[in-house]
């Protein structure tokens, strides 16, 4: 039984960071410190801004990547798929929520005012706003999908 939910917790992984990787993609491929600059104010943010979302980018398509591995490979252990799981949630959803230059940040009330779920520390241009609004929710549906994991990443 917890093979199996294992399992459905890699599917799950695997279909959000899909996701989050293709639209953290395109904006990555089609946005540079330029682009903001006309669209913005505050331009000595934009090249750590662009450093953390490639950095997420590749966080989540190695992840995905391993996922995919998983879920082709037969039998492979439960505990393996556990490990899987953490890396996620401490790579890709920690890293989101809590991103290496600090630009940005989890309002964690959120949920109960109907804003959005992240809080940039400068003035963000409007597609920055836009792709955290597209990857916001798959995030989310991670964080609270892997939150167990969470517990193990603090212990250690």
């Amino acid at each position: 039984m917890q093979e199996h939910t294992v399992q459905k917790q890699v599917e799950f992984a695997q279909t959000k960071l899909s996701v989050i990787e293709q639209k953290l993609q395109h904006y990555l491929n089609y946005t540079n410190i330029t682009v903001l600059e006309r669209e913005g104010k505050e331009k000595e943010e934009y090249p750590l801004l662009l450093s953390d979302l490639r950095r997420l980018s590749v966080h989540c398509l190695e992840a995905k990547e391993a996922c995919t591995m998983f879920l082709t490979t037969k039998a492979v252990p439960s505990a393996q798929a556990q490990q899987l799981l953490k890396r996620i949630y401490q790579r890709c959803v920690l890293e989101f929520f809590n991103p290496k230059n600090d630009l940005w940040y989890e309002n964690s009330r959120a949920s109960y005012t109907g804003s959005d779920a992240i809080h940039f520390r400068f003035e963000a241009p409007n597609s920055v706003h836009v792709l955290f609004r597209n990857i916001e929710e798959p995030f989310l549906s991670l964080q609270e999908e892997l939150q167990m994991y969470e517990k193990n990443y603090f212990a250690n």
